[in-house]
């Protein structure tokens, strides 16, 4: 399935890791709450993200990879991380035939992120200034695909790097989850290529 996706799909998803595929179709077809964490970062030309859907305590799917883009920043990383499980839950959705998520709770440490999407998903109209941002082509995908999904999201900031002075385990769920996905995108980048200038 995954193989007949455009290719900008399948390079999103290339690096995907299920735990809990039955966990998954349980809680959609029983309206659990799933929760999605994303981060990114950006380094000498090149970005990366880590992505997890998860329950209220346990990791369901990871999702980690390499950001595509001229000079990527730390903006379009977040974004990639935030657009890459919501499109592997829409394909869940399409492929098994599993009706959506009835409660998404999208958490993500770049406010800025969350307040453009926000902004994306409460004004249907787009000024032709709004197209020249190098990140929209990620924004419209992150707002077509909340279409798509669910009606019934909510975008949370979470405080980044809190295990700086607590440990993991003492953190919220929310934080520890962010802590993973930090480590997953830092993981990534590490074996991201530059682009040429």
């Amino acid at each position: 399935y995954i193989l007949s996706l455009p290719t900008w799909e399948r390079q999103l998803l290339q690096h995907h890791v299920i735990y809990q595929l039955h966990t998954i179709h349980k809680n959609l077809q029983q309206g659990v709450t799933f929760l999605q964490c994303s981060d990114g970062g950006a380094n000498n030309n090149t970005g990366s993200f880590g992505s997890i859907i998860s329950s209220n305590n346990e990791i369901l799917a990871t999702i980690q990879g390499h950001v595509a883009g001229l000079q990527p920043r730390s903006f379009r990383a977040e974004a990639y991380g935030a657009l890459a499980h919501l499109r592997l839950l829409l394909h869940q959705q399409i492929f098994y035939q599993l009706p959506s998520p009835s409660r998404l709770i999208i958490y993500c440490d770049n406010a800025g992120l969350l307040t453009r999407i926000s902004n994306d998903m409460n004004n249907a109209y787009k000024t032709p200034r709004q197209f020249l941002a190098s990140e929209i082509d990620i924004l419209l995908r992150i707002q077509q695909t909340l279409q798509q999904l669910t009606p019934h999201y909510e975008l949370c900031h979470v405080k980044g790097h809190q295990d700086n002075n607590t440990p993991i385990e003492q953190l919220p769920w929310s934080a520890q989850l962010n802590i993973h996905c930090d480590e997953l995108a830092s993981d990534s980048l590490l074996t991201a290529v530059p682009i040429p200038k």
